[in-house]
């Protein structure tokens, strides 16, 4: 047998020095060597891991595993990998065969806490980061994932003793001080979270660490009226974002098919659209508007009605569009050629989709799929259930497309319009006429909720929505920002939302008037259109 050492050293110093293409080639070389060597395989599983290769990392991995079936660490992280495949339940699996074989290391508990709470078991989740803690008090993940979920599901006496107890270990650390910072702002206390975030600065490799602190700056800033710094903050976050944006991203390909969208909405102008009937076992509610219209508000006021259930964004939709796309070939004159066997067929996909996302041991009167850029989707939705039911939400155009700007979007080919405000301003334009045109042409059943009016004139708003859901008013509605914060909430609203109904974000784009002069005569049609 061959003494590899001295190569997988050479790989191991590659990777070191972030060099990992050429780490991959020397062990690529020793596996057509000697295909039973163990390290080889399970360093190109995590190098794999990293670069998010995510099928390629489970293929090496699991080739380790088969040479040496007792390594607690390859489960680890072919557990991360499936994971990451959002195959949740091998990863479990996995994970806690982990922790079978070395009970001893914290790693397992961690990545098992994250799966954890990205299920939405919050208390699972802390269970497990604090168990990886206690396997070993200097393991930082788990301080880290600790402080976001505190912060996220705004538990701000926890927050802080988790971050007390970091600094007692970790002395002058850059992401307690960060985390320091963001609770000073949810105390209100937005000075001393400005004189705490300013100082500290993130290199790029610290992209989502750097960003939450731009952010929290802007918004301190926001807060205490001091509005053209803010808006140089959130300018500097949103030039930091598209710097480190993955090269992937490609809005102009996501605004093209935006763009024939338009175009096919006006051929149907002129070609009738062929009504055919399937009598589905249930028409579909979808609550649909412009990001920061509002959506999660009314998501959370609608969920705490006992008879409410709603599925918050996933992408249940965009699934059935791809499986629409699988029979007319992309091409949206296909659409009026479907059959009543291929809409029986997309209703009952879409139905087994949706279906994921419920507890099947509860029984539910409504269920809202909430996702506000399915807006574009309304031809489809209505081609496969044409009594379906909308709940659109509108707010201002001035504050949601100034709000978008301001937001840090968990980063995709739509969300990169918010980026730059003119973006952000054509395509609140480009979506809005996609919406009207809808309108005209299919008469959906619409119930429309402005969010002004919902702040001002709260019962009455949501009695509309009852009213057009069929369900009567109940008492726990009243309570909902306390119910909101025993979930954890992972839209950028998830702080708003928790607080008790207030006019703070209305009419906040008069702070930024003169920055938001040259994107007017875009957005100024739909003020009139809508009445503002």
């Amino acid at each position: 047998m061959h003494d590899y050492k001295e190569k997988l050293n050479l790989a191991l110093k590659y990777i070191s020095e972030n060099k990992r293409d050429t780490a991959i080639e020397i062990l690529k070389e020793i596996i057509s060597k000697d295909s039973k060597n163990f390290l080889s395989f399970f360093y190109l599983g995590n190098i794999f891991l990293e670069k998010k290769n995510y099928e390629l990392a489970k293929i090496y991995l699991e080739k380790a595993i088969s040479v040496n079936p007792s390594i607690s660490q390859v489960y680890n992280s072919l557990g991360l990998a499936y994971s990451n495949l959002r195959n949740f339940n091998e990863a479990e699996k996995l994970l806690n065969k982990a922790i079978e074989i070395n009970n001893n290391i914290p790693e397992p508990y961690n990545n098992l806490g994250l799966l954890k709470r990205d299920k939405n078991d919050i208390f699972s989740a802390e269970n497990f980061f604090n168990k990886a803690i206690q396997k070993n008090k200097r393991y930082f993940p788990a301080y880290n994932n600790l402080m976001e979920l505190y912060e996220r599901t705004n538990q701000n006496d926890l927050l802080e003793k988790i971050i007390n107890k970091s600094n007692e270990i970790f002395l002058n650390n850059k992401i307690n001080k960060l985390y320091e910072g963001k609770l000073y702002y949810k105390k209100k206390n937005f000075l001393e979270a400005i004189k705490i975030l300013e100082p500290l600065k993130f290199n790029n490799l610290e992209i989502t660490f750097e960003k939450a602190r731009l952010l929290n700056l802007a918004k301190s800033f926001d807060k205490i009226g001091s509005y053209d710094q803010a808006f140089i903050y959130f300018k500097s976050l949103n030039d930091f974002t598209i710097l480190n944006s993955p090269k992937y991203l490609n809005k102009d390909s996501y605004n093209s098919r935006i763009d024939s969208r338009k175009s096919f909405l006006n051929s149907l102008e002129k070609i009738p659209w062929k009504e055919i009937e399937t009598n589905p076992c249930e028409d579909p509610v979808f609550m649909i508007g412009f990001p920061r219209s509002g959506t999660t508000l009314l998501d959370s006021i609608l969920r705490s009605h006992p008879n409410v259930e709603v599925i918050e964004e996933k992408p249940i939709v965009e699934n059935l569009i791809s499986e629409i796309n699988k029979i007319t070939t992309v091409n949206f004159s296909e659409l009026n050629k479907l059959n009543v066997n291929d809409l029986k067929n997309l209703q009952n996909f879409y139905f087994e989709e949706r279906k994921k996302y419920l507890d099947l041991n509860k029984s539910y009167k409504i269920i809202i799929d909430k996702l506000p850029l399915n807006i574009i989707y309304v031809p489809e939705i209505l081609r496969v259930f044409p009594n379906s039911k909308f709940i659109f939400s509108l707010r201002h155009p001035f504050d949601c497309v100034l709000s978008c700007y301001f937001q840090n979007f968990k980063l995709n080919s739509p969300m990169s319009n918010f980026l730059k405000l003119d973006d952000a301003a054509n395509f609140y334009d480009s979506v809005m006429e996609i919406w009207v045109k809808s309108n005209k042409i299919f008469n959906p059943n619409i119930c429309e909720l402005k969010y002004e009016d919902l702040i001002f004139s709260f019962k009455n708003s949501i009695n509309k929505v009852l009213d057009f859901l069929k369900i009567e008013w109940h008492e726990e509605l009243f309570s909902f920002n306390e119910i909101a914060k025993k979930r954890k909430i992972s839209t950028p609203s998830y702080y708003q939302v928790t607080e008790p109904i207030n006019n703070k974000a209305i009419g906040r784009w008069k702070n930024y008037n003169s920055e938001i002069n040259k994107i007017k005569p875009i957005i100024n049609k739909w003020v009139d259109f809508y009445k503002y």
